[in-house]
């Protein structure tokens, strides 16, 4: 999305050059000023485009990782794989994949300890979404 919009700025001040470059043909230039506005205009869309699915990812990775953070409660509290795979099943990826991961990971036996593994899991799977919709 980057490249997009570099391209489109560049094409902008390109076709501006071309505008001005041209000073004895005037049709020529009407039609480069158009089409640099056309660009700047879409430049713009595209920005607030990105702004936009920025705010979604966002969201998104937050409700992913709350989601990681529970099933990590479930895996500290003793509750079997099985029945917290069966709700992960239902939502799919990442879900299932979170599922798999906490339960690689060993039952702690001290509050401090489940709480600091909850959290530090949730973090994880929040830096996991963003990673995976990068752009």
């Amino acid at each position: 999305m980057r490249k997009l919009l570099t391209v489109t700025m560049l094409l902008a001040i390109s076709l501006s050059a071309c505008a001005n470059a041209g000073r004895d043909n005037n049709p020529a230039r009407a039609a480069a000023a158009r089409a640099a506005a056309s660009a700047g205009g879409a430049a713009l869309e595209a920005q607030e485009a990105m702004d936009t699915l920025r705010s979604s990812t966002a969201r998104l990775c937050k409700s992913e990782s709350v989601a990681a953070e529970k099933i990590m409660t479930a895996r500290q509290a003793g509750v079997a794989m099985s029945t917290v795979m069966d709700v992960a099943e239902k939502q799919g990826e990442p879900y299932i994949g979170y599922v798999r991961a906490a339960y690689e990971m060993p039952r702690l036996s001290t509050d401090s300890a489940k709480e600091a593994a909850q959290g530090e899991f949730r973090d994880n799977a929040y830096a996991s979404c963003l990673r995976r919709w990068e752009f």
